[in-house]
């Protein structure tokens, strides 16, 4: 089944978040934010958007498997709108306000929610595609960027590669408790892949942030850090290949942007991924900034850094377009 959230207007959990933020963090009221849904098979996939025509650029956010949509709209997505861009935040089956029938949604069905939206969605007109990823939403952005030719550069806090053993240790609740819980799930999502299981049992869900609080609030929300997954969706998300491995993938520049005081994820087990990629790739370590950045200085860093990353792709594409023309 989707979340029991159907649209933000009715749900006080991302009010509790945003109040919980330093001033210069929160969405204020007089953000202009919109909700929109599209659907996919027999899901109705909700979409935060901040609509801007006459953008130069538009982005697209994922969130991993700690948050939502609102939450990505909040951290990121309300400064890069307020910069001129065209944003738009999905909420991947099981998070969120999507609506989904099925609890055999897989994480290869995330990937092909996030082309449909660029292939089919989002008008064909030309202005470069930026993806940005929070957590696991930054492999998925990559994921996405494999089965589309659209996009023109690709921005994430983690690129965690989840089929190294190595990687899947790191990020665990403890690595004991990792081995035993992939012994038992492989079995387990094989017999009864319906079965849902909270996050906080598998990952280290209690460093999300570095404020216990916020941590403990988002936990308690069901269509975010609080969601429980079918083990058959947890295997698929271990288990995905690419269309394209990273040391064939030249298609956009990738750029991490590493919180420097996360608890859960280390910059290494990133990098194990980053340094494989063929194309053109950047660090940037967040200064002060937990798995999910919500201080003001860290956020401002990111918001900054990701404006200026999203700029960039928009002088190269259009000195292409003007080489091209001459």
């Amino acid at each position: 089944m989707g979340s029991k959230v159907t649209s933000y207007d009715g749900q006080q959990v991302w009010r509790s978040f945003n109040e919980s933020l330093p001033l210069p963090v929160r969405l204020p009221p007089s953000r202009r934010l919109e909700e929109q849904r599209f659907p996919w098979r027999d899901c109705l996939i909700h979409v935060d958007r901040f609509s801007n025509e006459m953008a130069p650029a538009r982005v697209v956010l994922h969130h991993g498997v700690g948050t939502n949509a609102r939450v990505m709209s909040i951290v990121l997505g309300q400064y890069l709108a307020a910069q001129g861009f065209d944003v738009s935040a999905l909420d991947m089956p099981y998070f969120g306000a999507t609506q989904c029938p099925s609890s055999r949604i897989v994480y290869e069905d995330w990937v092909a929610i996030g082309a449909h939206y660029i292939e089919e969605v989002l008008p064909h007109d030309g202005k470069p595609i930026i993806l940005f990823g929070f957590s696991a939403g930054g492999m998925l952005s990559y994921h996405v960027a494999c089965r589309t030719k659209r996009v023109a550069g690709i921005c994430g806090t983690c690129f965690l590669d989840m089929r190294d053993a190595e990687v899947r240790r790191d990020i665990a609740q403890s690595p004991r408790l990792n081995d035993a819980i992939e012994r038992i799930g492989k079995a387990a999502s094989r017999l009864v892949p319906g079965l849902r299981i909270p996050l906080s049992a598998v990952s280290n869900m209690q460093a999300l942030t570095n404020d216990p609080s916020v941590t403990k609030l988002l936990m308690r929300d069901t269509s975010s850090a609080g969601v429980k997954l079918p083990l058959g969706f947890l295997r698929s998300f271990l288990e995905y290949s690419p269309e394209i491995e990273p040391e064939e993938f030249s298609r956009c520049p990738i750029h991490l942007f590493h919180p420097a005081s996360d608890r859960w994820t280390p910059v290494a087990a990133s990098m194990r991924f980053i340094d494989r990629v063929s194309a053109q790739t950047q660090v940037t370590m967040i200064d002060g900034a937990g798995h999910l950045p919500i201080h003001s200085d860290a956020v401002m860093q990111l918001r900054q850094g990701v404006a200026d990353c999203i700029r960039s792709r928009i002088a190269i594409d259009r000195t292409g377009a003007l080489e091209s023309a001459a």
